[in-house]
């Protein structure tokens, strides 16, 4: 994520299960979780979904969304701004 920083990236993160990015032991990211709205997914440049959970509403996630790559195959139909990874 320090890579992505440096080159000028904003990085949020969404987990209903983790409110504030853990301290690890080599690193650490100054990040809270971002309640997913229309208004945020929209402004992000691209989604990343890294985990499956119930609390997400992934059909607004699929609406406002500009590009998600999705690595956890919860897009199954052909969509022009779903990458699967």
């Amino acid at each position: 994520m320090e890579h992505l920083r440096d080159r000028g990236a904003i990085v949020a993160y969404s987990d209903p299960n983790v409110p504030e990015f853990p301290k690890m032991r080599e690193h650490h990211f100054d990040l809270v979780s971002e309640t997913l709205t229309a208004e945020s997914i929209a402004s992000f440049d691209a989604v990343v979904l890294l985990t499956d959970h119930s609390d997400f509403d992934y059909e607004l996630i699929l609406r406002h969304s500009q590009l998600i790559v999705d690595t956890r195959g919860k897009y199954r139909q052909a969509n022009s701004k779903v990458v699967k990874a």
